[in-house]
């Protein structure tokens, strides 16, 4: 014969008090959760990897006695940095890449760009290599009471390179319009569903929903990686 063991369930006032335990921690769970979404649902502002053009804002650099002043400078995506040269003495500015390369500046002559992709951008002079810089360009979104989202096919990938997580119902294939999609809205169901959806349509579609919907925001990456904003 099998040694065979069984026990009855607790009754009683042990099984009571094993039931209120359980329910206990369960709320002492959800009390945590809900202060943890209150925290965010209160912030003032986000970072998202979606990167927020400003309205033209243009700062200036000055080179002086073989300095760039200020050395290092934080942006935000859309802004235009003006270099303007006070030496007696002639300077090109360029990106280490030569992503952007301006003429020789004489004196109080100056040179534009203006940084769309978040990042940081190390840049010199040619014509004296000692002399350097360097522009971070950081998107922040500023968010009061609202759901913001973000859905991206830089998610999980079948077969990696191939075939990413978002496909369109009406046709089986995967998203490719945008790289990154951040919805603003004023539910998290509605931001979530519809930075999903929204990465499955072109632009006019996207803001044509965002107007029944009453979504306010949408901030996307395209896909060569150009950041802009749609409102509705």
């Amino acid at each position: 014969m099998s040694n065979v063991s069984w026990e009855a369930p607790a009754t009683g006032a042990a099984g009571g008090r094993g039931i209120i335990a359980h329910v206990g921690t369960f709320f002492v769970l959800l009390a945590f959760a809900l202060l943890a979404f209150a925290h965010l649902g209160n912030a003032t502002e986000s970072e998202v990897p979606a990167a927020v053009p400003t309205d033209g804002k243009t700062v200036e650099v000055i080179i002086s006695n073989f300095t760039f002043t200020p050395n290092e400078l934080t942006i935000a995506p859309g802004t235009t940095v003006k270099w303007i040269n006070h030496d007696d003495i002639p300077h090109l500015v360029a990106e280490n890449a030569l992503a952007f390369k301006s003429q020789a500046l004489d004196t109080n002559d100056s040179f534009s760009f203006t940084f769309i992709k978040p990042g940081d951008v190390e840049y010199f002079c040619v014509l004296h290599p000692h002399m350097t810089g360097k522009i971070t360009v950081k998107a922040r979104l500023p968010v009061v009471d609202r759901a913001v989202a973000t859905s991206g096919a830089y998610g999980f990938r079948f077969e990696p390179g191939r075939f990413n997580h978002l496909f369109d119902p009406t046709t089986g294939a995967c998203a490719c319009l945008y790289r990154s999609m951040t919805t603003v809205a004023d539910t998290a169901t509605a931001a979530d569903a519809l930075s999903t959806a929204f990465s499955l349509m072109p632009r006019d579609r996207i803001q044509s929903v965002m107007r029944s919907a009453g979504i306010q925001m949408v901030y996307l990456i395209d896909a060569v990686g150009t950041p802009s904003r749609l409102e509705a």
